[in-house]
C-alpha cells in the first residue's frame, strides 16, 4: 500500500468484477507517498470484534448463523427513467454483516460500516453502469444515466456484475477468481485493517436479470490509523478453522512493508507436499503487500483437514523472516 493506492480488478467468468489497475482501465488518481503502515497486533485478552478460528465450534457456529439467507435485493429504481431507486435495508444490513464476518474471520478487530454519503453515490454509480449495460471504469458522459455522483462512485468502487435477485457480492470479491485477479486486489482493500468506512450501491436489471454492485472507499480520505489484527499479518484461508465453502484455490498471505519478490511458499496437506505456485508477489497497489499463490481446489471433506503453510524469505524493515501457520478445513454441517 505505498503510492497508487489504486483499487479493483476484472474477473472474466460468469460473474464479473472490474477494478482501476487492469484491462485497459486507467488509474485516476494517486496519493502521496506514505511511510509503510505498521501492524497494530491485538494485545490478548482484550475485548474485540474477532472470532476465535481456534475454536471449531466457534466457526462452525459463526458461520452457520452467518450464511443461513440472504434477503432479496428488491431494487425500486428504474433504468428507464434514470432513477437509481433504493434496495431494501435487509439486504444493505446483509452486505455489512458479509464484509464484518469476513474481517472477523481474518483477525481484523472492529466493524466497517457504509456511509450513507458513499452509498448515495454507489447507487447513482450502478445505475449508471446498469443503463449502459456494461462493468467498466471507463465513464462516458453520453451514457443516458450519467451523474457527477455516480461516475465518481464508477472510479472509486469496486464493481461487480452477476445473475440472481439475492447475490453474494462480499463472496465474490473476497474467492477473486478469475485470470486477471492473481493480485486479489478486491480481497486485499476488502481485508484492509485501513479500511473503516465504505458504500454500496445495488441494482437488479429488470429485463437482463443482471446485479449489480459497487463498493466503494473513499481513497483521499484513506485512515491512517490502522484497526488492531489477530496477527501482524493477515491471510486467507485463515490460520485456523475454516468452513471449506469458503477455502478457494487462491491464498493470500498480507503485510503491510513486506518485500515478497523472492519469496517461496510451500504447502502440506496431511504431511504431504501439495502443489503451491505463487501468481502474484510484487503488486502493492492493494490494501497492503501479499504473497499470492494457488492450490488444488478444496472439495467437501469427510474428516478435518489439516494444511501446514511455510512462507520463506519475507523482507520487511530490513530483515528477511520466515512464516509457519496451519490451514485447518472443515465441513461446518459437522461435528
Amino acid at each position: 500500500m505505498k503510492n497508487n493506492l489504486r483499487a479493483f480488478i476484472r474477473m472474466c467468468t460468469g460473474s464479473l468484477l472490474c477494478a482501476v489497475a487492469l484491462n485497459g482501465c486507467q488509474p485516476v488518481g494517486t496519493v502521496d507517498p506514505q511511510p509503510d503502515p505498521q501492524p497494530v497486533v491485538l494485545v490478548k485478552g482484550t475485548s474485540s470484534t474477532v472470532f476465535d478460528v481456534t475454536s471449531r465450534w466457534i466457526v462452525a457456529d459463526a458461520y452457520t448463523k452467518e450464511f443461513a439467507s440472504t434477503p432479496l435485493m428488491n431494487w425500486s429504481g428504474n433504468v428507464n427513467d434514470c432513477n437509481e431507486g433504493t434496495v431494501s435495508a435487509a439486504y444493505v444490513a446483509a452486505q455489512a454483516s458479509r464484509l464484518n464476518f469476513y474481517r472477523a474471520m481474518a483477525g481484523v478487530d472492529g466493524k466497517v460500516v457504509f456511509a450513507d454519503s458513499l452509498n448515495r453515490k454507489a447507487q447513482k454509480g450502478v445505475l449508471m453502469l446498469g443503463e449502459a449495460g456494461v462493468l467498466t471504469h471507463a465513464v462516458k458522459k453520453s451514457w443516458k444515466c450519467h451523474s457527477t455522483e455516480g461516475e465518481w462512485a464508477i472510479v472509486n468502487s469496486n464493481l461487480a456484475q452477476t445473475g440472481g435477485s439475492n447475490p453474494d457480492f462480499i463472496t465474490q470479491y473476497i474467492a477473486d477468481k478469475g485470470d486477471n485477479n492473481a493480485d486479489v486486489g478486491h480481497r486485499r482493500w476488502l481485508l484492509s485493517p485501513a479500511v473503516t468506512v465504505m458504500g454500496t450501491g445495488n441494482l437488479l436489471h429488470p429485463k437482463s436479470k443482471i446485479a449489480y454492485n459497487a463498493l466503494p472507499m473513499n481513497l483521499s480520505a484513506f485512515s491512517a490509523n490502522r484497526m488492531a489484527t489477530r496477527s501482524e499479518y493477515v491471510c486467507w484461508p485463515v490460520a485456523g478453522y475454516n468452513p471449506y465453502q469458503l477455502v478457494f484455490p487462491r491464498w493470500s498471505f498480507h503485510l503491510p512493508g513486506a518485500d515478497f519478490s523472492k519469496s517461496t511458499v510451500s504447502v502440506m496437506k496431511q504431511g504431504k507436499v501439495v502443489s503451491a505456485t505463487i501468481v502474484s508477489n510484487t503488486d502493492t497497489d492493494y490494501g497492503d503487500n501479499a504473497l499470492i499463490w494457488e492450490v488444488e481446489a478444496v472439495s467437501k471433506p469427510t474428516a478435518d483437514q489439516s494444511y501446514e503453510v511455510t512462507i520463506q524469505n519475507v523482507r520487511q524493515g530490513g530483515q528477511t523472516r520466515s512464516y509457519t501457520y496451519t490451514v485447518r478445513v472443515i465441513d461446518p454441517a459437522s461435528k
